[in-house]
């Protein structure tokens, strides 16, 4: 998602719909889960990429920044407490 929301190909997509491609259909929760993780909302990192001249070091300082913390490494899973998966999906 995090990608997505810098990437040029898709800023003229609500953040809404990019959640929804990753299979977060709730945008409270996503917004949620994403401040916790990055400390800021979706929107607030989406506005503080778009005025950066070179797309690609954005993207590519944004990729090398790791989350302040995985949701699910708190036992926060997708939404109901002991639902969904438990672990970082490719751990």
């Amino acid at each position: 998602c995090r990608r997505d929301l810098i990437d040029p190909a898709f800023a003229d997509q609500p953040i809404s719909a990019v959640a929804s491609r990753w299979g977060l259909s709730s945008p409270p929760h996503f917004s949620r889960l994403f401040r916790k993780a990055y400390g800021c909302s979706p929107r607030q990192f989406r506005r503080s990429a778009a005025p950066a001249a070179d797309a690609d070091a954005v993207l590519e300082r944004a990729l090398a920044r790791p989350p302040a913390s995985w949701p699910l490494d708190a036992g926060e899973p997708w939404g109901v407490e002991g639902a969904g998966p438990t672990a970082r999906p490719g751990a």
